[in-house]
């Protein structure tokens, strides 16, 4: 009989196997824990297995749960299980396990219950381990190497190897203790004692490090997909081959590179800023340098933006506490040669951070020290904070669907600003923004605004706001530049954690389930509605998950974390409707519905009068019979 390598060495010879993939393609090990919040009934987990794409199984304290992709279910005695927490739990094909408890060894699927009698006696027994072969269960009795093998509905005898030890804990993990590994999802799980089960997550992101650099501010990309990177120390150029760098141009040093662009001949543009030299143009391998003799100045440029006609802007800064000088501001590169902004004298401040040319509207945008400024059919507006912004201090700029333009703020936390044709309206933490100090913004796919943080990634969706931090995969809270790419995609250069790709490969609708099948209030008592969401595979956690509702023929109210409905109702019948959303914007379709009945207040008199009626009635009704 073949001798089967026990379950403990196809743990440890899984959890390395995904490791190595993990490492080779730089993806750190973001953890999240699956426990109680989640529906789990215990957070001591002993064991877990994988029955194909679609369950999970975990013995736990409280009993043995089958994971779905948006449910935890707890079997046990009411289904035909034995008491008790199971020992261990092993795939038994398609959507099924084996579990082995102290006394009894069940078979598990969608039908129901199995019990196999045990080939051993449970009372004099110390040692017992499950494994499976060809979808049979394998029996091993108090680690001698000799087994038992159910095949043809009989317990056969067979030997096994001796048992292998069990995985070491996955590096994040610490001295945490774990048990059972197993890939499922794309994920790999692990069962713990004490805060039950751990799986890696999400899968969105992925770090390439970019060797010798420390931070990222700014990015490109070229014609080929590859992405030319501004850093402390240089540019990096990021191809599937490799990572090249170049720290000198013509002998000269160019230290922090602050912007970069590629023009519409594929042409790269960068600023080095520490340097205070101008630009530089790389046209087939070739530096060309854009300073005072080429009608530039020598500035500071902060910043290189591309309009939707494919001209070149420059963002420049005057020096800190100096004078303005003549052309420092906003230039521009058209027909072959770099131009001032005629307005530039019209600026709030020569420290301008961020130009929005020919947004939706055709206005010019310029982010400034002190103020936004705004061009428009050759008419200059200024806002300040007697125009509604909440800081001076206005660092980038996004156009904004409609018209408008977001902005956001750097330094005092306050947040961005949307200005459009109704005004401006202002967003920070307390509503769902991430962080107060924003280093960037850009759309991503239609509708979707990404916000680069000193606190983490955020995501706006015009219904939810989201949230992404270190510990999820970024590698560092500290954001600065974001370069969206096809498919949804998003690159995110930080500042002490290299470069991140977020590709969003959650397109499953969260759910919701109400506490109750229909909600039922007396007269005069506030209707109060709860409920919970779960997203697929929890890759939102409950926690982040956003709702919205909508009462009977009433609008869509906003999006919030609230999972509970409190209102005072007129007396009849209603219906509630709740979508949740998870951080990537699915959004549960259909809505999950429930019906509130309110009672009507009693009156005795109108209650009683059916009644009095009804007695008149049959009394005449008497009379008259015996008048007959």
């Amino acid at each position: 009989m073949p001798a089967r390598p026990p379950t403990p060495l196809l743990a440890l010879l899984t959890l390395l196997l995904w490791a190595g993939t993990v490492a080779a393609e730089g993806i750190p090990y973001p953890w999240q824990v699956l426990g109680r919040d989640e529906g789990l009934p215990s957070d001591d987990v002993l064991d877990v297995c994988s029955s194909g794409p679609d369950t999970l199984w975990a013995a736990t304290a409280a009993g043995l749960c089958r994971i779905r992709s948006h449910s935890i279910e707890l079997l046990g005695p009411g289904q035909g299980l034995p008491a008790g927490a199971p020992l261990q739990v092993e795939p038994a094909g398609a959507k099924a396990c084996f579990a082995l408890y102290s006394n009894a060894l069940a078979r598990v699927d969608e039908r129901g219950v199995r019990l196999l009698r045990l080939p051993y006696d449970p009372a004099r027994t110390a040692a017992v381990t499950l494994a499976t072969l060809n979808g049979q269960p394998w029996i091993t009795v108090d680690g001698r190497g000799a087994g038992f093998l159910w095949d043809d509905g009989k317990w056969k005898p067979g030997t096994a190897r001796d048992p292998a030890p069990g995985p070491p804990p996955p590096p994040e993990l610490g001295s945490l203790p774990v048990g059972a590994c197993v890939v499922h999802a794309g994920r790999m799980w692990c069962a713990t004692r004490g805060l039950g089960i751990l799986h890696a997550g999400p899968r969105a992101f992925r770090k390439i490090d970019v060797p010798g650099v420390n931070e990222i501010v700014s990015l490109a990309a070229a014609p080929d997909g590859s992405i030319w990177c501004g850093t402390n120390d240089g540019i990096a150029h990021v191809r599937p081959q490799g990572v090249r760098r170049i720290t000198h141009v013509s002998g000269k040093k160019l230290g922090l590179v602050t912007g970069c662009a590629v023009d519409r001949d594929g042409r790269l543009w960068l600023g080095s800023g520490s340097s205070w030299t101008g630009l530089y143009r790389l046209e087939q391998d070739t530096w060309q340098h854009f300073g005072k003799a080429e009608g530039f100045v020598d500035a500071y440029v902060h910043g290189i933006s591309k309009d939707s006609a494919g001209t070149l802007w420059f963002s420049t800064l005057n020096a800190p506490g100096g004078d303005r000088q003549d052309g420092e501001g906003v230039w521009f590169y058209d027909e072959g040669r770099i131009q001032a902004l005629e307005a530039n004298k019209d600026l709030p401040s020569g420290r301008v951070y961020d130009v929005l040319a020919r947004d939706r509207t055709g206005v010019l945008w310029c982010a400034t020290l002190n103020g936004l400024a705004a061009y428009e059919r050759g008419e200059a507006r200024t806002y300040g904070l007697e125009d509604g912004l909440a800081g001076e201090k206005v660092w980038c700029l996004c156009p904004a669907r409609g018209g408008g333009v977001w902005i956001g703020y750097q330094q005092g936390n306050h947040g961005v600003s949307l200005i459009n044709r109704d005004g401006v309206r202002e967003f920070n933490v307390a509503d769902g923004l991430v962080d107060g100090n924003v280093w960037s913004i850009v759309e991503g796919e239609p509708g979707v605004l990404w916000f680069a943080t000193d606190g983490g990634l955020g995501r706006y969706d015009g219904l939810r706001w989201s949230s992404f931090r270190a510990h999820e995969g970024l590698g560092s809270d500290a954001l600065w530049p974001l370069l969206p790419a096809e498919g949804g995609r998003l690159w995110i250069g930080s500042r002490g954690g290299g470069l991140i790709e977020l590709t969003v490969r959650d397109r499953e609708r969260p759910r919701t389930r109400f506490d109750a099948e229909r909600f039922e209030f007396g007269p005069g008592v506030e209707a109060q509605v709860t409920w919970r969401g779960t997203d697929a595979w929890f890759d939102t956690p409950s926690d982040d998950l956003w709702y919205r509702t909508k009462l009977d023929d009433d609008p869509w109210s906003g999006a919030s974390a609230a999972t509970k409905l409190q209102r005072h109702l007129e007396p009849g019948r209603y219906r509630l409707q709740v979508q949740a959303l998870d951080r990537f914007g699915n959004a549960e379709t259909p809505p999950a519905e429930v019906e509130i009945v309110v009672a009507g207040q009693r009156r005795p008199l109108v209650d009683v009068l059916p009644w009095v009626l009804a007695a008149a009635i049959g009394l005449l009704l008497v009379f008259r019979l015996r008048r007959r």
